[in-house]
This record gives C-alpha cells, sequence and structure tokens, in this order.
C-alpha cells in the first residue's frame, strides 16, 4: 500500500495500520532518540551511534514481548538506515518522513550525498566482526623467512615513491627507465594461491585493499575473476591496485543501445532493411533454443507430441503452460529447501545423469515446459508465414502486424540471452591504491582491464565452465563460448573520474590500425536501489515477510530469479505502509561507460558471426600488458609530473607513509570500536 501524503507538502505520512498502540509508542520514543543523536553528533560520529543504538534496541527483552515486533523491528531498521542519509522522521498521529533534497533535486550538495550514501554503507559493514577481526590480522603480520611480514608489506611508502620519480621527472622522454620506478604486472587470484613474498593467500590481499574502497564490498552469485595489479619494481612487489570482472547485466538499457542489439533498435533495422538473411537468422533462432530443451519426460507423459516440434498446436502450447503452473506450486511447497540446480556458477558435477535429474526436478520442469510454451507460439505464428518462397517478402509480412513485431521483439531478447552471460562482463571493482592513485594509478588499472592478457585468462578461467541454468534446462552438460567481447563499469561518484577520456589506440600494441579502445560515456545510473539499506536491514525485512505469511523463502541461487535483495525489500516496504519506489530511491547517480573489445560487436552477441575480431592483437599477450603500461606512462603519468609542484604532488606523496602510527591511505580506515551505553528507554509496561 503507497504511502500518502500529508497536508504539508514536504513530508510524506505513513499510517502504519499492522502496528500496536505499544508498538506505535515505542517506534516514537526511537525516533526522539534518533532526532536527539542528529543534533549531537555528525558524520562517522553520527553512524556509529545510531547503528549501536539500533542494536541494542533490537537485543531489549521487552521489545521482543511486543505485538508485531517483526513489524517494529523492520521498521526500526529501515529508518535507522535513512536517518544516518540525512533523512527526517517523526511520528504523531502517522509515522511522517522528509527526504534529502538531494535526491530529489540536482544541486550542489548531489555529490557529497552520494559519497554520505557509500559511506553510512561502508560504515555498517566494517563494524561487523568477523570483518574488523580478519582486518586486524592482517595487518598483524608474521614471521616468515626470519623476517616479520603483513599486508603492510605489499604497500609502498610514499615517501620511497616520491624520491624515485623526483629522479625520474626530468628524463622522462626516456621511457626505458620506467621500470626501475614503476613496473606494473598482472597476477590472477586463484584459490589457496599465495603471494610468494610474503605467503598470504591472494584472496586475502585484494580483499583487503578492497576493504579501503568507499562503497562496501559484497559478493554476487555468478562469475567473479579477481585481479592483482603488482609492481615489480618494489622489493615485495608492492600492490598498485585491484580489480573484478563480474557476470554481465542480463539487460542495461543505455548499454544495450550503444552495443546496436537492443530489442527498439534491432526492430526498426529490420522494418527499414529487411533480408533474406535477417528472416533466416529468425526461424533458426527459434530452433536451435527449442533443440536446447531436455523433453524427453514432457515426450514420455504425452504433455508434447514430437509433430508440436515442426507445427506446434494450440492445445500442447495450453497444456504445457498448465503444467508448469503445477510444477511452480509443487516446488513452492515441498522443493525449495532441497532444489536441484547447484547455486555456484561452477559445480562439480560433470556428468550428464546429474542434469537431467536437475532438469526433472520440479522447479525445472516448470521452467522448461514454460519456456517450450513460448517458444511453440512464435513457432505457430511464424509458420503462417514458412511457405513464402521469398525470405524477404516473408519478413516484410511478418512486420506488418503488431503481433509480428511482438514476436521478432521475443526472438531478439532469446539472442540475447545466449551471449550476455559469457560475451559480456561488469568491471564491478577497479582502481589503484595509494601511494598509486595520486598519480593517476586508477587509469592503469583501468587500461589492464581491457588487455588481451585479461581477455585470454577470463577465456581460460571458464572455458570448461559448466552453465548451472543452461544445463539444467538441456538435462546435460552445456558448456558456453567465452570470448569477452564488451566491458561495462560504472564510476563510484557521478563526477568525472579515471574513466574519462581514457582510451587507447591499436597501434600503441603494434597492430597496423587506427582504430581505438575507449570508454565511452553511456550515461548515468538511476540512482536507485538497496545500496542505502544495510544487510542486517535486509535480513529482519526477510524474517518480517515470512511472519506475516507474504514472503517467499528467496534464495539467493541460479534459478530463482534475479536480485533477491531488491525483491526482499520492496516487498517489505510496501507490506510495511511505504512507497517502495520512493523509499529505494537513495539519489547516487554513477556515470556508466562501456568498452567495445572487438569490431563486430552486434553482429558476434547476436550470434549471426562465429567469430569475434578482436581490436587489439591476441599473441604475445604480457607484452601487450607491458605496452599498455607504457602508453600510459607517456599520456597520463608525464603529464602528471609536469604539473607536479603545482598540483602539490609530490607532498600528496609523502603523506602515505608506514612510519608507525601509520598513516597510509592503502590502510582500511577502522570505526571505534562499539561502547557500553546505558539503557535509552523506560522498560515497557
Amino acid at each position: 500500500m503507497p504511502a500518502a501524503s500529508s497536508n504539508r507538502s514536504n513530508w510524506t505520512g505513513v499510517q502504519l495500520s499492522g502496528l500496536t498502540p505499544k508498538g506505535k509508542t515505542y517506534l516514537g520514543d526511537y525516533i526522539n532518540t534518533l532526532a536527539d543523536l542528529k543534533d549531537r553528533y555528525e558524520h562517522e560520529e553520527l553512524f556509529g551511534e545510531i547503528e549501536i543504538v539500533r542494536r541494542l534496541v533490537l537485543r531489549r527483552n521487552p521489545l521482543r514481548q511486543l505485538d508485531g515486533t517483526q513489524m517494529l523491528n523492520a521498521l526500526i531498521a529501515i529508518i535507522s538506515d535513512l536517518t544516518k542519509l540525512g533523512w527526517t522522521f517523526r511520528f504523531n498521529s502517522q509515522l511522517e518522513y522528509t527526504r534529502p533534497e538531494e535526491i530529489s533535486t540536482r544541486t550542489d550538495s548531489q555529490d557529497s550525498l552520494e559519497r554520505r550514501t557509500s559511506a553510512v554503507a561502508k560504515f555498517t559493514q566494517l563494524l561487523r566482526p568477523s570483518i574488523h577481526e580478519r582486518i586486524c590480522r592482517l595487518e598483524k603480520g608474521k614471521y616468515l623467512s626470519d623476517r616479520m611480514v603483513s599486508i603492510f608489506s605489499l604497500v609502498r611508502d610514499g615517501r620511497e615513491l616520491e624520491n624515485s620519480l623526483r629522479k625520474l621527472e626530468h628524463e622522462f622522454d626516456e621511457i626505458h627507465d620506467l621500470d626501475q620506478v614503476i613496473n606494473p604486472y598482472i597476477q590472477f587470484v586463484r584459490p589457496k594461491l599465495r603471494c610468494k613474498f610474503t605467503g598470504i593467500e591472494l584472496k586475502d590481499i585484494w580483499w583487503y585493499f578492497r576493504q579501503t574502497w568507499a562503497i562496501p564490498y559484497e559478493s554476487t552469485p555468478g562469475r567473479s575473476l579477481q585481479i592483482l595489479i603488482r609492481d615489480a619494481a618494489t622489493k615485495d612487489n608492492c600492490v598498485i591496485g585491484i580489480a573484478a570482472l563480474s557476470s554481465g547485466i542480463i539487460q542495461h538499457k543505455v548499454r544495450d543501445e550503444y552495443i546496436g542489439w537492443d530489442t527498439n533498435s534491432l526492430l526498426q533495422n529490420l522494418v527499414h532493411k529487411p533480408t533474406a538473411s535477417w528472416c533466416n537468422w529468425l526461424y533458426d533462432t527459434v530452433d536451435e533454443e527449442v533443440d536446447t530443451i531436455y523433453k524427453d519426460d514432457l515426450l514420455a507423459e504425452d504433455l508434447l507430441f514430437p509433430s508440436d516440434l515442426y507445427v506446434p498446436t494450440e492445445t500442447t502450447v495450453t497444456r504445457l503452460e498448465e503444467f508448469s503452473k503445477n510444477e511452480r506450486a509443487r516446488y513452492r511447497d515441498n522443493y525449495r529447501e532441497n532444489n536441484t540446480a547447484s547455486q555456484e556458477d561452477s559445480p562439480s558435477h560433470t556428468n550428464d545423469e546429474y542434469w537431467r535429474i536437475a532438469a526433472e526436478s520440479p522447479l525445472f520442469r516448470s521452467k522448461r515446459a514454460a519456456e517450450l510454451a513460448r517458444l511453440l507460439k512464435i513457432k505457430r505464428f511464424l509458420s503462417d508465414f514458412k511457405s513464402i518462397n521469398n525470405r524477404k517478402k516473408a519478413l516484410e509480412k511478418i512486420l506488418k502486424t503488431s503481433s509480428g513485431r511482438v514476436t521478432v521483439r521475443n526472438i531478439i531478447r532469446y539472442a540475447k540471452h545466449r551471449t550476455v552471460g559469457t560475451a559480456l562482463a561488469e568491471l564491478t571493482t577497479c582502481g589503484a591504491i595509494e601511494p598509486y592513485a595520486t598519480i593517476l594509478g586508477g587509469k592503469l588499472i583501468s587500461l589492464l582491464m581491457i588487455s588481451p592478457e585479461v581477455v585470454r585468462e577470463y577465456k581460460h578461467r571458464y572455458q570448461d565452465q559448466i552453465n548451472v541454468i543452461a544445463s539444467s534446462m538441456a538435462g546435460h552438460i552445456v558448456q558456453k563460448e567465452n570470448d569477452l567481447a564488451f566491458i561495462a563499469t560504472t564510476s563510484l561518484y557521478g563526477r568525472p573520474n579515471q574513466y574519462t577520456r581514457l582510451q587507447i589506440p591499436s597501434s600503441a600494441l603494434g597492430k597496423q590500425s587506427e582504430q581505438k579502445l575507449r570508454f565511452e560515456y553511456l550515461g548515468k545510473t538511476k540512482g536507485q536501489g538497496t545500496l542505502h539499506i544495510s544487510k542486517e536491514t535486509i535480513r529482519i525485512f526477510h524474517k518480517y515477510m515470512i511472519e506475516i505469511g507474504k514472503g517467499r523463502k528467496v534464495k539467493y541461487a541460479f534459478g530463482e530469479g534475479g536480485n533477491a535483495k531488491l525483491r526482499i525489500a520492496r516487498d517489505a516496504l510496501e507490506h510495511l505502509g511505504f512507497d517502495s519506489d520512493d523509499l529505494l530511491k537513495h539519489g547516487s547517480q554513477r556515470r556508466y561507460y562501456g568498452v567495445k573489445l572487438i569490431k563486430n560487436t552486434k553482429r558476434y552477441l547476436l550470434g549471426i558471426d562465429a567469430s569475434p575480431k578482436y581490436l587489439l592483437p591476441r599473441s604475445n599477450t604480457k607484452k601487450s600488458t607491458e605496452m599498455i603500461a607504457q602508453w600510459w606512462a607517456k599520456r597520463w603519468l608525464s603529464k602528471r609530473l609536469q604539473r607536479a609542484d603545482k598540483d602539490n604532488l609530490y607532498e600528496r606523496l609523502s603523506s602515505h607513509t608506514l612510519i608507525r602510527p601509520i598513516r597510509h591511505g592503502a590502510r582500511v580506515k577502522l570505526p571505534k570500536s562499539e561502547l557500553e551505553q546505558a539503557d535509552l528507554f523506560p522498560e515497557q509496561g
């Protein structure tokens, strides 16, 4: 139920009809406490105090004894999260709130809002005891070969880098001297692999430096290629920066429009330039999709007949749709906790029998039947045009009707789904740590992420990977091609950043071409989602929905649909009485960028071209990495050094010191430990 506006234009009211009078009294006391904290504290101090108060309140026995406890817990949790971001709440006859002005309108303080949103989320994450302990363990260090090593052994002292760059400053045209000061190379994080200089696991090194980011780190389902950029010019090969490539987003409007394979653009292209080859592509795509689906059980149970695969009947389509609904209900009632499909994208099950059993589970029987019903509907429609010998004219006739255009749209979506999870990737982490960040190291890391060495590793890492969903739908092992064609990424904030004007000509890597690989600015994100809602709040939301009998036991697993966190938040907010769209609008807009790695991006991603045509040479990939580093030095580092005095470059570098107490930008800044607090509320009668 959406929130109703109060008489005051800048306040929004929420009735909270499900909350008892005792619960409303308790909530009012809590909101008054938050208002008092806002008057006394600012910034991180305020975040910490609110988090302490929230934890204490949610742990109190009297709170657990109140009627509607889970609803009250959910309200306390979301109000706490939003108060940290500058939202204001009050409680009279109803709950009322106002949002920060920056969320609704573009103001000079928008950037500060974005920073505050990230800072709040990050601060809350660092308060987790497990994270706190892991950071302290890595910083404490241990003896290795009669010397003390720690994570700081992999951090470069800014004063040492300053001295080295000063020597280089006046001789920078001699680019071969650079590798004596900064000599980057790529190291891929693999399970149990350790740094040979410190003995620390690479995954721990990557994880530690990720904690220095302004936004919190949360692992995501799907692929994750974690990368370290090391400096061979230093004793222990210090870390220059980190990066991670993750599974591509299924649909992204601005990305798809840029590539040229968004549904609307492709449809318009077919309308204006119909060809026989495009018509054949439509028919072939549908047939190929039908062939990928396991059908033995459906044929054996007479839900489907062999003739339906060529000339489908409406009766068969209806029968499959009804069967899908029944199997979905059976799965929800009895099988959710025992989902056959693995939650991992790389299961150990390497025999077809396992995947046949997975395909015959209620969840995937439902999915297969529904998918076949949709595909057979398309085949029924297309069969009316198959007798037209002139394929170009057949396509023209298909596109003249609204139902024909809807059909073509659906076929395009099928084609896109084949490659979106394999040929497209998101650069979810990318940046330099200090002191390298001060000398535009972020641009170096970004350029290295589009290097042939990374493309080769991506293909090698996932070439034998079993695709969980596809295998569960096919009833046998499915391994897809993994030629990376496009990389997308977002900036930390909305202002100009490390991707701005970033490009590299293919000639810089020895290819005889004038083409360039560039990070193209594609637009801004919507500033909506769950960035500002803590993991603990999502957990409480989940418990609340289950308590009121409205929640599904949502699993963060393949086969269950995407973004479980967003679904839980949206459902809970609506049942609490809020307008979920309003509260999920955090206002932290980020710039969105994309890089085409191949010439034939659209044709390859649609399956028209069998092979990608890469813009950068793929032979001698390590040499390519060296050449990218040299290009970065000429294009970016040299100019930064030329402005060193004006930018106070050396002073900024020298501030990152490893002299104890360590004051260095590459060290994780931990919040103060939680302090014992007195009771904040009187006992409830």
